[in-house]
């Protein structure tokens, strides 16, 4: 029964995806001229990869003193302007150092 669950969910979430995309590609097939919409667009991305990855960052580890500070160290170094690998291994080594301190 459970594998007709997971099934029945995927392929759900395929069409839906399929669906959202092919009508995006249908109904505008212009250019945004709206300077606010072209904007709201421009950071949907961002703002669901952080809605999706923030709450994981928080649970990924035995302590949330040591999440909050990979988080802030990512933050922080995405903020001053380091690529994706800098920022994702001072950011592990934050946590690590904070769970070493922790125990």
């Amino acid at each position: 029964m459970e594998l007709w669950y997971m099934l029945g969910a995927i392929a759900a979430m395929a069409v839906i995806t399929y669906l959202t995309r092919v009508l995006s590609l249908v109904l505008f097939k212009k250019k945004f001229k709206n300077r606010f919409v072209s904007s709201f667009l421009y950071y949907v991305p961002y703002g669901v990869l952080a809605a999706l990855v923030i709450p994981s960052v928080f649970y990924s580890v035995s302590s949330p003193i040591s999440a909050a500070v990979g988080f802030a160290a990512a933050f922080l170094t995405s903020y001053l302007g380091l690529k994706l690998l800098p920022v994702s291994a001072i950011s592990v080594l934050a946590v690590y150092i904070a769970e070493l301190l922790l125990r």
